[in-house]
């Protein structure tokens, strides 16, 4: 699910009285408007999305973040990510299996040869460097996005060293590529975006779409806007508590 982080300032409040009390002081901690505003409105549409699963209100949902540990939803088997940039928020949600998500700007600098001879596999190199000069800088934050998605997904974010995890083969929107027992896939997200999801490699697999929906910016009540980014699943409907094969 893809979300702006710049609502309108109704919405804004709406997603400010679903937060928790320690998430309020979190947000009080950024100096910067604009900074304290896309906190609330991340953490307010992570309520609203794990809520929409849950079949409760976006204000019971008890979210447990443990020192050096992903944050996990307490007592049930909802696994989610959540990513951003600039105005930008990306969610991943999966029901019984780990996820991890990341988005970037697909604008990297002015060498992308030289970062990716600093940060990665000989064949993720090679990958950058077949490109032609003006898909590089895409090609070389598809990797870098693809490392991150896994390293978020398994819980130890850039605490190991990048050049570790090897994700090269993946090229393009809808590529994917096995990782330690995830499977790491290249998203589509539009508007100079470029993401990737890493889910749990599970028999049979799960579901994931190549694409994120967008949640409508101006939307007077944020529960209505959020919608599934997935196929549907026989079986399963959001807010039911059912587990279902599918990554939302």
């Amino acid at each position: 699910m893809q979300a702006r982080l710049d609502p309108p300032a109704a919405v804004l409040r709406r997603l400010d009285a679903h937060l928790a009390e320690g998430e309020r002081a979190r947000a009080r901690r950024r100096q910067a408007s604009v900074e304290h505003s896309r906190f609330v409105a991340r953490h307010g549409w992570l309520r609203v999305a794990l809520a929409r699963e849950l079949g409760c209100a976006p204000g019971d949902v008890e979210l447990v973040a443990p020192p050096g540990r992903k944050p996990y939803v307490a007592g049930s088997q909802l696994r989610f990510s959540v990513t951003r940039s600039g105005d930008i928020a990306l969610f991943a949600l999966c029901w019984s299996a780990e996820v991890g998500v990341d988005v970037e700007r697909a604008r990297l600098g002015p060498d992308p040869l030289r970062f990716a001879a600093r940060w990665y596999t000989r064949s993720e190199r090679a990958e950058v460097e077949a490109a032609a000069p003006s898909e590089q800088d895409r090609r070389c934050l598809e990797i870098w996005t693809r490392k991150e998605a896994y390293l978020k997904a398994v819980g130890t974010g850039l605490r190991v060293p990048l050049a570790v995890v090897e994700v090269a083969g993946a090229c393009g929107a809808g590529g994917a590529v096995r990782v330690g027992g995830f499977v790491v896939h290249q998203l589509a997200l539009g508007e100079g975006l470029i993401g990737a999801v890493a889910v749990e490699d599970r028999d049979p697999p799960i579901d994931v779409p190549p694409v994120a929906v967008p949640l409508p910016a101006g939307t007077s009540s944020p529960a209505p806007a959020l919608r599934s980014v997935t196929w549907p699943t026989p079986g399963t409907q959001p807010g039911s508590g059912v587990p279902g094969r599918q990554l939302r």
